[in-house]
């Protein structure tokens, strides 16, 4: 967001900065309420350790 403001505005703002004008409009950190129920631990650790290194790549 720091990157975008100083682009879009040419004004160049600190971390602490742009954090507390986002809260000072309501824009906050989203976090889910809950984990997806069809969520596979076993298919996200073979994605990890197979597919992921490849795409870093």
């Amino acid at each position: 967001m720091a990157t975008l403001i100083e682009q879009k505005f040419d004004i160049r703002l600190g971390v602490t900065a742009v954090g507390r004008l986002l809260s000072r409009l309501g824009l906050t950190v989203q976090k889910p309420l809950q984990r997806a129920y069809q969520r596979d631990p076993q298919a996200i650790e073979r994605w990890q350790r197979e597919s992921y290194p490849a795409i870093a790549r």
